[in-house]
């Protein structure tokens, strides 16, 4: 029995025209037997690529309990050259964006780099040459091409054991130890903190959380940069914010709860997170945790006490 294959598309404007093509396509290939069991599912067109880009490859990088999973995730970006777009796709742990532009490197990109993410550009790619390019990547699976040759084979399939742990173990990131307590209160505060070139604000959900910061009244910063610590138990009710945000976890465990999605993401070190606007969640601590976050613009947090709260069990893996 073969797995169900959900392909997401995403493009930007210089994409939307080709996505479009590939999008009628894909549709026209599932009435095909060989093709049965793709979904398609169209994201759509957003004027920035690293946003789209991020959305899709999010969905694509999720954690959750693929070894039993029915349904593969795959994505297809649509840019002016296909590069922009693969270069933020890969900053998302489990996706290997390939960009390619004939067949030849479409049949590689699966055969040798286990590619789970296309990205074609509109000023490089014609519809034909599109068309086939997606067909050799959706027909050709890991390691094919390398059926005769055992050590190439091995070492391929090693490759995607060895890869993973390499980003896992790859943390340093720059950032001040510096802690201090937080609001008092339970209500919504905001301080600024320094940080990554950038001054910041960060919205305190209960005293328990330490931040590396310093006192600030300034109402004016946009981006958002931080380091983020929570002790062992700590829980943040359900929430939303006004703009998608970035979460890479440096080290400890938590579970971010979707409720809008009803997607669980265990993040561990090394861990990388996106959720977008207005998407509701809730978080729990299973160890002290320390981890960055980034928002690129205006942002703001909003309580949902609408919302129940979830019980999260504490040996959640």
């Amino acid at each position: 029995m073969k797995k169900n294959i959900k392909i997401y598309l995403g493009s930007d404007p210089y994409g939307k025209e080709l996505k479009d093509v590939v999008k009628n396509h894909l549709t026209s290939l599932s009435t095909n037997d060989q093709f049965s069991n793709l979904e398609v599912v169209d994201l759509g067109t957003q004027d920035k690529y690293y946003d789209i880009a991020f959305e899709l490859a999010s969905l694509v990088g999720e954690r959750k309990k693929l070894e039993n999973s029915e349904e593969e995730k795959k994505g297809i970006l649509v840019c002016g050259t296909g590069m922009g777009m693969s270069i933020i796709a890969n900053k998302v742990p489990g996706v290997y964006a390939s960009p390619c532009q004939d067949v030849k490197t479409a049949f590689d990109s699966r055969g040798i780099n286990n590619s789970n993410v296309l990205t074609l550009g509109s000023m490089v790619t014609n519809n034909d040459n599109a068309k086939e390019i997606i067909e050799t990547w959706l027909k050709t699976s890991f390691t094919n091409g390398w059926e005769d040759k055992q050590d190439v084979k091995d070492f391929l399939e090693n490759s995607m054991k060895e890869i993973p742990k390499l980003i896992n173990n790859h943390s340093h990131i720059p950032y001040s130890t510096q802690a201090l307590s937080g609001d008092a209160n339970n209500e919504a505060s905001f301080v600024s903190i320094p940080g990554f070139d950038e001054r910041c604000k960060w919205c305190l959900l209960r005293q328990e959380r330490h931040v590396n910061t310093s006192d600030s009244n300034d109402d004016s910063i946009e981006r958002l940069r931080a380091v983020v610590r929570f002790p062992k138990g700590s829980m943040e009710p359900p929430h939303h914010h006004t703009h998608g945000h970035d979460v890479f976890v440096i080290r400890g465990h938590k579970t971010v709860k979707n409720l809008t999605t009803g997607v669980d993401y265990v993040l561990r070190p090394g861990g990388y997170l996106y959720t977008p606007a207005t998407q509701i969640h809730q978080v729990f601590y299973h160890e002290d945790t320390e981890y960055w976050f980034g928002s690129d613009e205006g942002f703001d947090m909003m309580w949902d006490s609408d919302v129940k709260n979830i019980v999260f069990e504490e040996d959640q893996k």
